[in-house]
């Protein structure tokens, strides 16, 4: 599958966090041919101009700088103004960590569900460009619902901003992360008439934006960007990966499936909760130092086939003077 007469998707990436430039590039190089580049930077950061001159040397490409408030949220509604692509796919750098040991890098997970390679890629866009109820595409164990909490006044005044009942609102679903694929137009009908008023609120939010008891617009935002999808009578859709079936009888129907990412992190689609690194992969068999738990075990699994796995009965791997079993 490739993209339809040489038709380009807009990628919008706010990179607050500059030093993680590096990784970006590697996953955007492979698809330069078919999109085009909205690069947002903020204006506290000076170390910018090799990041630039790249951009513009490799990429069809848009450069703006903003200011460091609102989030992620300001900048992708201001360059929305821009967009002429039909579909986009929303990027950030993304530093924060989930999970009970801070194990869940979810930038990775999310990077990877839009630019873990071309399969991937190719797939999303034949998703959004022939199904016509497609609203939205995101990762579906990143799908959160009725999870409004203290964020719940400024949603309802946003509604009366952007002319939304909320009584209307029947899927309160959102990606959370706030990386996605949609539709360009429905974006714009939504946000850009109330563009004014909307940033005027964000810049209230100014630096780190934390999630706090009197709630933020920009959080808001975020859940607003799902709600939206619904009310359209759109559908959420979600990406898809290839796995490594790990035959377990612990699992429910005997197996788990392993998703691995780019960068040899994985988890566990039945839960990403159950979050590690590939630290040996070779023909025959793979190791993983899971992070879910508190010694970081470490475990070998043997291929019984190209795709399916099953952990060694006799698994005794020393790592820093400690035994796992």
């Amino acid at each position: 599958m490739r993209i339809i007469n040489d038709e380009k998707i807009s990628v919008i990436l706010y990179l607050y966090h500059i030093d993680l430039w590096n990784e970006f590039k590697n996953l955007l190089m492979p698809f330069k041919k078919n999109i085009k580049l909205y690069l947002c930077l903020c204006n506290e950061n000076k170390e910018q101009i090799e990041i630039v001159d790249f951009v513009k040397t490799n990429f069809d490409s848009n450069i703006s700088f903003y200011d460091n408030y609102g989030a992620d949220i300001s900048s992708f509604l201001q360059v929305l103004e821009k967009i002429q692509e039909p579909y986009f796919i929303k990027l950030h750098s993304k530093k924060s960590l989930l999970g009970s040991y801070n194990q869940i890098k979810w930038r990775h997970i999310l990077l990877h569900d839009f630019l873990g390679n071309k399969d991937i890629f190719y797939h999303n866009y034949k998703q959004i460009s022939t199904n016509s109820d497609c609203g939205i595409i995101g990762n579906k164990y990143l799908l959160s619902t009725n999870k409004e909490s203290y964020h719940k006044d400024k949603i309802q005044e946003l509604c009366n901003i952007l002319k939304i009942n909320y009584k209307n609102i029947t899927n309160y679903s959102f990606f959370g992360g706030n990386m996605f694929m949609s539709r360009t137009q429905l974006f714009k009908k939504h946000f850009l008439p109330y563009q004014d008023i909307l940033q005027n609120l964000l810049s209230k939010e100014r630096n780190k934006v934390i999630e706090k008891e009197t709630g933020t617009y920009s959080h808001s935002l975020e859940r607003l960007f799902g709600y939206i999808i619904s009310l359209s009578n759109l559908n959420f859709y979600y990406t898809t990966h290839p796995t490594t079936v790990i035959l377990n009888d612990k699992a429910p129907d005997g197996k788990f499936n392993l998703i691995k990412l780019y960068n040899n992190d994985c988890y566990l689609r039945e839960d990403l909760n159950v979050y590690g690194q590939i630290i040996d992969d070779s023909k025959n068999e793979f190791t993983i130092q899971w992070h879910h738990m508190q010694d970081k075990p470490i475990q070998k699994y043997e291929r019984i086939n190209k795709t399916t796995a099953v952990q060694k009965k006799v698994d005794t791997i020393r790592e820093k003077g400690i035994i796992h079993e």
